[in-house]
């Protein structure tokens, strides 16, 4: 059941739109670099539901870290892959770390690591100092089910300075 929920939530990522009268919550990303080839990650999403962020345009052939809450109260964070407009396929491999995951009245965040270059070839090899393009969507709840807001921003990571931390707001 949970893949189709994904599916959901994944094929409305590029095919709905949702427009708001107000400007959405801030949205950010905050990443470090604890060693010169690991990033750190953390997502701060103001949502009660799940969040996930992407490597690319679209859904089309993208690495996806989804983060979400479980039943049993704990968070998880999957590396997914959207070949197409289909079930995305859990990474077979699943190259990061999750270190931890929030949740208070207003806001959800996820902290992972993963290397640079996993070696994998599902995964997108960070490169620093070079514009990427990321996928954002959040929903809301843990059910995955289509997003309420979703979003595509272009972001350049920076490692000049090992264990510095640096916040992109991406809404």
């Amino acid at each position: 059941m949970q893949k189709f929920f994904i599916f959901l939530f994944f094929f409305s990522l590029t095919s709905c739109h949702h427009h708001f009268s107000e400007p959405l919550p801030e949205i950010s990303l905050l990443y470090s670099f604890p060693t010169s080839d690991t990033i750190e990650i953390t997502l701060e999403f103001y949502t009660q539901g799940y969040i996930a962020i992407g490597f690319g345009t679209t859904m089309i052939n993208s690495q996806i870290y989804l983060a979400y809450k479980t039943p049993t109260g704990g968070f998880t964070v999957e590396s997914v892959h959207a070949g197409s407009h289909t079930v995305p396929i859990a990474d077979p491999i699943q190259n990061l770390e999750f270190m931890f995951g929030t949740r208070d009245s207003k806001k959800t965040a996820v902290t992972f690591r993963r290397k640079l270059n996993t070696e994998n070839s599902q995964d997108v090899i960070i490169l620093t100092g070079t514009p990427v393009h990321l996928i954002w969507a959040y929903g809301a709840d843990d059910t995955l089910q289509p997003h309420i807001a979703h979003g595509l921003h272009q972001v350049t990571f920076n490692n000049s300075e090992i264990n510095s931390l640096k916040k992109i707001i991406l809404s």
